[in-house]
């Protein structure tokens, strides 16, 4: 048994989604552009009108060696203002297959040792530790600096 997103749009049904090696399963709308009057809109889309859609996907999570995937059920839709959609979530093995199926990606092996990457990494946090860090540490950076201005 898994559990399933029925979703509608208007009505009519849009995606009966769900399968049994999913570990994350989603109905998302999303609207961008300018959204009230005080918006100043999404920065590359200043003239565009608002943008609203609808997706519905999920993740596997499969046990072994087997190679994982984002799902999605159906395409983009497009919405508009006055659109309703409800989404009914239930148990059940009566699902459509997805419509779409992309393999995970692993992140990309890197060819640097471990002891450069743990420096690169090193070095990053106490950059960002200057415009982050919490008072104290800022402090301490300081009386530190201070110490080995004079010191040399």
């Amino acid at each position: 048994m898994a559990v399933i997103m029925e979703v509608y749009v208007n009505g009519e049904r849009f995606a009966v989604a769900g399968e049994e090696s999913l570990s994350v399963l989603s109905t998302i709308v999303t609207a961008a552009g300018k959204l009230g009057a005080e918006s100043a809109g999404v920065k590359r889309r200043l003239d565009s009108p608002v943008d609203i859609d609808l997706r519905v996907g999920g993740l596997t999570s499969r046990a072994g060696r087997r190679r994982d995937e984002h799902l999605n059920w159906g395409n983009r839709h497009g919405l508009k203002p006055g659109d309703e959609v409800r989404v009914l979530v239930r148990e059940g093995t009566d699902y459509a297959p997805a419509t779409e199926r992309h393999a995970t990606r692993d992140m990309p092996k890197s060819n640097r040792s471990p002891r450069k990457r743990f420096l690169d990494a090193r070095s990053l946090y106490f950059r960002l530790r200057r415009k982050y860090g919490t008072r104290e540490e800022k402090l301490a950076m300081q009386q530190r600096r201070r110490l080995m201005r004079d010191f040399w």
